[in-house]
């Protein structure tokens, strides 16, 4: 007798985990770069040109990675101790 498999499907997550972030360098310049993209975002009136910079700041990791990005840079040299 054969055993019969499982009808269960694999669970795949809707978006790949974001990666550790061990580099300064590099979260520096994802939150230089988020900064960047939002303020031109919302001073845009086009709409295809809004939906261009969305996917650029979703191609470099969107609001995960720049939270990510900011904590390792707080963690660091607190610049919003002042901040609450």
């Amino acid at each position: 007798m054969s055993k019969k498999k499982s009808s269960k499907k694999k669970v795949v997550p809707l978006k790949p985990p974001t990666k550790v972030l061990k580099s300064r360098t590099l979260a520096r310049k994802i939150t230089t770069k988020f900064h960047k993209l939002t303020s031109k975002k919302e001073a845009e009136k086009d709409p295809k040109r809004i939906r261009e910079l969305e996917e650029e700041i979703e191609e470099m990791g969107g609001r995960d990675a720049y939270q990510k990005a900011s904590q390792l840079n707080t963690s660091i040299f607190s610049t919003s101790k002042w901040v609450w």
